[in-house]
């Protein structure tokens, strides 16, 4: 089974390149807050009330009821301003972005002596050594870095990553550990598989730049010196290639009517769309140049993604920030995910940290047949899941485990389709819903049977042109037909004992008579005649269908 892992929280992000002056260490701070329980007290009624730790390690989930994370406390004493109260975005941004700041102060300082999360000072430093590289990496690269995590001699973060010194100057990874080995186990385990990076900012070139010294085997945790593993993912020895280069990253373009969903292909620049009639107009230059593709409507982007990890099997997307602030940061304005629930040979699977069940949930997982969102209950766990960062920096097998909850959730789950339980179920009750199949309008009956087979059938007969284009078709929806799940009718429950015999006492007609139901009628009236289109051998065709 193919699978398609897309996620955004498998990295503690350098927030140097987006402006915003956040080192790793001050990012894992903010990380950790979250992550931080404790209870209000208030001195007399009507006092502002004070955050008193309560429990004494890490948690995502409440430990016990009535307690609050110290994020959240932060976070009630300085609101943000949403859209119904500042409907001007610039401003909002600009309002919203300082008491940010303000309340990074607070996070930054909250593990230091006589600061309200002092006491978890001994975990704190846990979790930082996990993303710690190792001493004798750091000596070969001749990296010192203090107790504090900051580098010994004085450098501007972000201002180059040309050499690993440079990259790891602060002697952290970017990307958990756990990742990699994910990539590692799968890979052993011969499985297939694909990479999707997902974000809304430009601060993701340390991490691809890490990436990619991962996938060439030059990682210097990865490249098989001082006793590490050997890394390869960079199609050598007829292996695929996991190497992320410009060609495969692009930016996502969403309507304003959250209908349309372009992709641009081949840049990381986002032009704005509402200073052009088109996005044609928009990459006019770039197009001119042949730098960019742009790839158009939902249908065509999902069998483009499976194309293009066919191909390179990473990709990076810079999904629609402006599009998703407009829409006051809604799920249904989040970062897509086109599921073709029909196909039982590919599983998408989407990490964050914030994916959860409310409407302000990151990703928006759709019915690829009708643009339709899954509901959250149906894809929690299973395409969505919640990333656990403490988990996965601590746990070297967390992003294993998730993907066989999720592999096992989708199992089940096809198993069910194919039992169907039928003959579980009364008869009434399926022939109902066979009935209800068949009167579908006609659209929505021929996306639920023949598109989800002749879109990818087109799509794979663009590219390949072969010279007898209909038989290729043809051949495709044949053999992977049985990736569309379709009702059968339902066939008459045999008749009771009791049934038999009321219908052989039932009055029989007259000596000589024709039963009704088999007097001859008028005859039927001309008809076009059915048309039969034979399938040549594959053998008879210059290229046969994938």
């Amino acid at each position: 089974m193919l699978r398609s892992l897309v996620g955004s929280e498998m990295c503690i992000r350098d927030r140097y390149d987006t402006g915003q002056g956040m080192t790793k260490e001050q990012s894992l701070c903010e990380v950790l807050v979250g992550y931080s329980w404790g209870k209000l007290e208030a001195k007399e009624l009507g006092a502002t009330p004070t955050w008193k730790l309560a429990h004494y390690a890490f948690s995502m989930l409440q430990p016990a009821e009535g307690l609050t994370t110290y994020k959240d406390f932060i976070s009630a004493q300085h609101p943000l301003k949403t859209k119904a109260e500042e409907p001007v975005l610039e401003l909002r941004n600009q309002y919203n972005r300082k008491i940010r700041n303000q309340m990074r102060q607070f996070y930054f300082v909250f593990f230091n002596p006589g600061n309200p999360g002092a006491k978890l000072k001994h975990e704190h430093e846990k979790v930082r050594k996990a993303l710690n590289l190792p001493k004798v990496v750091l000596d070969d690269m001749g990296i010192n870095v203090r107790g504090d995590g900051q580098n010994t001699e004085e450098m501007v973060p972000g201002s180059s990553k040309d050499s690993l010194a440079d990259l790891f100057f602060d002697g952290k990874y970017f990307i958990f550990p756990s990742f990699f080995r994910t990539m590692l186990m799968l890979k052993k385990a011969k499985r297939d598989f694909g990479i999707i990076f997902r974000t809304f900012g430009a601060d993701s070139m340390n991490v691809v730049t890490e990436y990619n010294r991962f996938c060439e085997g030059t990682h210097p945790c990865y490249n098989g010196k001082n006793n590490f593993p050997l890394a390869r993912f960079d199609g050598s020895k007829g292996s695929k290639n996991f190497i992320l280069d410009q060609t495969h990253v692009g930016v996502v373009h969403r309507s304003p009517n959250m209908s349309e969903i372009a992709l641009v292909m081949g840049t990381v620049k986002k032009q704005n769309p509402n200073q052009f009639q088109t996005l044609e107009d928009a990459y006019a230059k770039e197009l001119e140049e042949k730098r960019v593709t742009i790839i158009k409507g939902s249908d065509q982007v999902y069998v483009s993604m499976l194309e293009m990890l066919k191909e390179a099997s990473s990709l990076g997307w810079v999904d629609d920030y402006l599009f998703w602030k407009r829409n006051d940061e809604k799920q249904l304005a989040s970062k897509f995910m086109l599921i073709d629930q029909s196909d039982y040979n590919v599983i998408q699977i989407f990490f964050d940290e914030s994916i959860n069940d409310t409407d302000r949930c990151i990703a928006d997982p759709r019915d690829l047949m009708d643009g339709s969102p899954i509901p959250r209950r149906e894809a929690l766990g299973k395409y969505i899941i919640t990333c656990d960062t403490l988990k996965a920096i601590t746990d070297p097998d967390y992003f294993l485990k998730l993907i066989d909850q999720a592999e096992k959730l989708r199992e089940d789950e096809i198993n069910q389709i194919e039992k169907g339980s039928q003959g579980e179920r009364p008869f009434e009750e399926v022939k109902d819903e066979w009935e209800r199949f068949q009167s579908l309008p006609e659209d929505e009956y021929l996306r639920k049977t023949i598109y989800p087979l002749l879109y990818p059938a087109l799509h794979m007969v663009n590219i390949e042109r072969p010279e007898d284009p209909i038989s290729n078709i043809a051949m495709y929806m044949l053999k992977y037909k049985d990736r569309v799940p379709l009702l059968t009718k339902p066939e008459e429950p045999p008749a009771t004992r009791d049934e038999n015999e009321e219908n052989a006492n039932q009055e029989q007609p007259p000596p000589g008579t024709m039963n009704p139901s088999l007097a001859p009628g008028p005859l039927p009236s001309a008809q076009a005649p059915a048309i039969s289109i034979p399938i040549p051998n594959p053998k008879d065709t210059k290229k046969g269908a994938k």
